[in-house]
């Protein structure tokens, strides 16, 4: 079993905002078992979700030729989970949600297109006397993947998912056209499917889960597991906003700081969008481990997603931990001026029951402001002590108002030792009483 992803490891800014899993594949079986067989003897078959807003497609079994390609297309409802090929796939495959801390956090339905809600309408395109690109492997069974060419071109299009879609569109235009050319799937449209590819005759065979395989892929499906059904709402909170322009650090900072006051303070407090940062109640090796906050680690992809989101709206770009000389910063957010002069303003994320909170906001920041050259930053910080220390009693010796006030001294005086001009944020993400606790 083998597990490929995609990361940025540049040690500037990236290009493209957001988070930095560009796609991810798991292998099961060697496609050395299948590389000495001719392409008539090996069989391909590809499953994943049709796009809803493409449908309703007419359900059935097709045979026909595509570029000298005998194909095969099942198109079906399914109706829940125990029918489901894809989730199941997904479960099936557990390094998929550990390949990464920010894989982690999403739960199995979020890599799929469907997103775990029925019934939806699955398709399975079969193709024969076809060499599929997955068995372009090196004699050790790895990607035979042209590096120099990737380093210009980025992330490339998957031929065979092309291929299969161009398949679907043949089929749609020519033998159940519906009238519409709306039945066209785009590349985009479809970011995971899995690839089963077999000899015809033996048990010889590998199949491979392929996630994320679509630009926005990853942020699309992390927005998914924090907002769920509440996407257009969100949405309309950040369309809401008082729209500013940016002229320079200061003005960049004042945006920044209206998105977390009216977008993210608003959803986490108001709206009480609290689970996507805490752990549930588990049992663990037979024992019960009570409800927690998440690691600073995993708390940072959600709130990339949530501000991200929301300052995109006014042309800022957020960026993941760039390395800025003085270390790992959390968040960057950048604007392009009118002049082409990129301008970026810093954002360090801590927990308030951090063991060094304060180290945050007096060292690091000003470190990374100073690499930055800039003179603006935003220290944001979340809570999670409930009034009574029921779910959560840390920090021991702070209630949320004592701590705003503390943070509010030692920010002017970094800002008065430094010339600085850093404005902090602290968010109460405490669970209150409700009827599931």
């Amino acid at each position: 079993m083998s597990t490929t992803n995609s990361r940025n490891s540049s040690r500037e800014l990236p290009d493209e905002p957001g988070l930095d899993i560009a796609a991810c594949s798991i292998t099961n079986g060697s496609p050395l078992d299948l590389i000495s067989y001719p392409k008539e003897e090996i069989v391909t078959r590809y499953e994943f979700c049709l796009p809803e807003e493409n449908g309703p497609f007419r359900t059935g079994q097709y045979k026909f030729t595509f570029k000298g390609y005998p194909v095969e297309v099942l198109i079906a409802e399914v109706e829940s989970e125990q029918d489901d090929p894809l989730l199941r796939a997904a479960k099936s495959s557990p390094p998929l949600s550990g390949t990464t801390a920010e894989l982690g956090n999403l739960p199995y339905e979020a890599y799929t297109d469907h997103r775990g809600e029925y019934p939806y309408t699955l398709a399975k395109v079969v193709i024969l006397n076809h060499y599929p690109e997955c068995l372009n492997v090196t004699e050790n069974g790895l990607p035979n993947i042209d590096y120099e060419r990737s380093q210009i071109t980025g992330v490339e299009l998957h031929e065979d998912k092309v291929l299969f879609l161009q398949i679907l569109q043949y089929l749609f235009k020519n033998l159940i056209y519906c009238g519409t050319q709306s039945k066209i799937i785009r590349y985009e449209q479809v970011s995971y499917f899995n690839e089963i590819v077999f000899h015809k005759n033996k048990s010889v065979g590998i199949s491979i889960i392929h996630a994320f395989t679509a630009p926005s892929a990853y942020q699309d499906a992390y927005k998914y597991h924090i907002l769920g059904n509440q996407n257009s709402e969100f949405d309309d909170s950040i369309q809401a906003l008082e729209t500013k322009s940016i002229s320079d650090e200061a003005s960049l900072q004042s945006v920044i700081l209206d998105v977390i006051d009216n977008v993210i303070r608003h959803w986490i407090e108001d709206r009480r969008l609290t689970e996507p940062f805490w752990d549930a109640k588990r049992v663990h090796n037979n024992t019960t481990v009570p409800t927690s906050p998440k690691t600073e680690t995993n708390i940072q992809p959600t709130l990339l997603v949530l501000l991200d989101e929301a300052l995109k709206h006014f042309g800022v770009h957020v960026y993941r931990e760039p390395h800025v000389g003085a270390g790992e910063l959390d968040y960057a957010c950048c604007y392009t001026l009118p002049n082409n002069q990129r301008i970026s303003i810093p954002v360090e994320f801590k927990l308030a029951h951090h063991s060094r909170f304060f180290d945050g906001l007096s060292k690091q920041l000003p470190q990374y402001m100073k690499s930055l050259r800039t003179t603006h930053g935003v220290f944001l910080a979340l809570w999670f002590k409930d009034p009574k220390g029921e779910f959560f009693s840390l920090p021991k010796h702070h209630n949320f108002d004592g701590f705003t006030d503390e943070l509010a001294k030692i920010s002017k005086q970094v800002n008065s030792n430094n010339q600085l001009n850093i404005s902090y944020r602290l968010i109460d993400a405490s669970l209150r009483p409700t009827a599931s606790y």
